[in-house]
């Protein structure tokens, strides 16, 4: 049986036929992949949260969905844990990050990159926060991927920080073309058609 290529910096796009409401419309960012499994963040789901209500210092006022601070939703591995995302094009020296893809990065150390933005609340821009992850233990995600749970898309930074992720999965199977945009069409619940 043919063994489907994961790395870290790919994306996995949730075939519309998954139904696990964990996963159901997601768009997964490949973190970690190895022998004993596999780590990633769903980059689409925006959670009303925002750091201002964990840290009152990070006040900047009125937020959308998707607004530099918005907390967004990992997965639902270890739904309390904050995890830093941080984009290419910030950084401040002496950071520490697990490089994901070409500059993309992981933040090792979360407590100094807040000190930092503290001080700087306008790079907020550069880094995308959630809570939790997605994660698969050894096998699991191969297997997934035979079963057409998941639709393996290269990797591009951008997607991480997209503008509007509650449309990204909509945009990335239109993207894909073919049956594809006939399902991006497709209503959450099908039943309301």
């Amino acid at each position: 049986m043919k063994r489907l290529k994961i790395a870290p910096g790919q994306y996995l796009i949730a075939s519309p036929s998954l139904l696990d409401e964990n996963f159901r419309r997601t768009v997964i960012l490949i973190c970690e992949h190895g022998a004993d499994g596999s780590l990633g963040l769903v980059v689409n789901r925006a959670t009303p949260l925002t750091l201002e209500r964990l840290d009152p210092r990070f006040a900047l006022g009125e937020r959308a969905a998707g607004a530099p601070g918005t907390i967004y939703l990992g997965g639902p591995v270890e739904k309390n844990r904050l995890m830093v995302l941080k984009s290419p094009q910030v950084g401040f020296p002496g950071q520490v990050v697990r490089e994901v893809a070409a500059g993309l990065g992981l933040v090792a150390n979360i407590d100094d990159t807040l000190s930092h933005l503290h001080s700087g609340p306008q790079e907020l821009e550069g880094y995308r926060f959630f809570l939790g992850y997605a994660g698969w233990g050894k096998g699991q995600l191969q297997k997934e991927l035979r079963e057409g749970s998941w639709i393996i898309r290269d990797p591009d930074t951008r997607l991480a920080f997209h503008r509007d992720p509650g449309r990204l999965w909509q945009e990335l199977l239109r993207d894909r073309g073919g049956r594809y945009s006939l399902y991006a069409e497709m209503p959450h619940d099908p039943d309301l058609n």
